[in-house]
């Protein structure tokens, strides 16, 4: 197995970025952020970002708080990549997000791996847009939700931070492939309970140790 990035060409020379361990570490941050923000679990819905986000949400949801995912996509119909992400499931509004006592439970997002910001900030949008529809369709006004981001590993290198609520463990080298933890290399390594690391086709340069930090 390569040691380096600069040799991690392919899903099968795939690196360990961040163990086993040390991604459980991560994990328990992510819930203890989640508990701590919201010790009421009947006022917010964790909704992780499908396919990938749903271990991670499981994990810091435990029993103790609802699960309502939604699914946005970066990829075309015609398997293609695009950089705008589009929503492909959205979650439920009126069971999970949105009370019957005219109150908007906080919304939690979770992924495993966030490649840049696009995909959050769009779910974002597309909650408000919905609770819009429903307040036109019914007379109501509920308000739109706080948000929460917890995400696992972001890699967002020097951009700017965008997103409201953003919580991430760990921040990962852009210049690297991530897998694992729900987040997929081709349909492939969603299963492993690590973050393992290839070298990004679109790395202008190879990624320099370490690759990535720590941020708790």
């Amino acid at each position: 197995m390569p040691r380096d990035i600069e040799q991690a060409t392919s899903y099968e020379k795939a690196i360990p970025i961040i163990d086993h361990r040390e991604s459980l570490q991560g994990l328990k941050y992510l819930r203890g952020e989640l508990e701590q923000r919201y010790p009421d679990p009947t006022k917010v819905s964790v909704v992780p970002i499908l396919r990938g986000g749903i271990i991670v949400g499981k994990y810091v949801a435990r029993k103790k708080y609802q699960l309502n995912p939604m699914q946005m996509s970066h990829t075309n119909s015609d398997n293609t990549f695009s950089p705008f992400a589009r929503c492909l499931q959205e979650p439920d509004y009126k069971k999970k997000i949105l009370r019957t006592d005219g109150g908007t439970n906080a919304v939690a997002f979770t992924d495993a791996v966030a490649e840049t910001q696009d995909s959050i900030l769009r779910a974002m949008e597309v909650i408000r847009r919905g609770i819009d529809l429903i307040n036109a369709n019914n007379g109501f006004s509920y308000a739109y939700p706080e948000f929460l981001t917890l995400i696992l590993a972001a890699k967002f290198g020097d951009n700017q931070i965008e997103i409201p609520g953003l919580i991430n463990a760990f921040d990962v080298n852009p210049g690297i492939w991530l897998f694992g933890w729900g987040c997929d290399d081709k349909q492939r390594g969603r299963k492993v309970k690590q973050l393992m690391g290839t070298l990004s086709p679109y790395a202008t340069e190879i990624p320099q140790k370490p690759y990535y930090k720590r941020l708790f």
